[in-house]
């Protein structure tokens, strides 16, 4: 998830963020009772997938891990991440914001043992959805207080 933060100011400082994703009505399958990591990426395009991207989600964790058997499935209830120290700090003052997902499993490596026809699997709508929710990134910023010449 790409999101276009150039607005920020350079100078700016980020208080706090979160990444907020809706996940599809009967968009789960949990069969390892599984969590999500929300980690960096560094994708080929700003603007189109590619197909070595898959490669270039990273395992940094940016936030908290959220279990998956506590996401609301509903295709309209934001489920958010609390960016930490990290994710606060890989947030972009001058372009893009670049995000990903990962099972926990698979980001820490984790393997659970061989099951036949069984996964994880949380289906997020995309800002290609036609509806109005969409991924979000809200960040809570300060910008610095700039004196101003005052003539008397």
């Amino acid at each position: 998830m790409l999101f276009d933060t150039s607005t920020l100011g350079d100078s700016d400082s980020i208080d706090s963020a979160t990444m907020e994703l809706v996940v599809l009505s009967g968009g789960i399958i949990d069969n390892f009772t599984d969590s999500i990591s929300m980690v960096t990426t560094n994708p080929v395009s700003a603007t189109a997938i590619a197909v070595g991207d898959y490669s270039r989600i990273l395992a940094v964790k940016q936030a908290a891990d959220l279990t998956v058997a506590g996401l609301t499935a509903d295709s309209s209830t934001y489920n958010a991440f609390t960016l930490n120290s990290t994710g606060r700090g890989n947030i972009s003052l001058d372009g893009i914001t670049k995000f990903g997902i990962r099972t926990t499993a698979e980001n820490d490596d984790d393997e659970p043992s061989w099951v036949s026809d069984k996964g994880t699997k949380v289906t997020f709508l995309s800002a290609d959805h036609s509806g109005s929710v969409k991924p979000k990134l809200v960040v809570t910023h300060t910008s610095p207080f700039t004196p101003k010449a005052m003539m008397f």
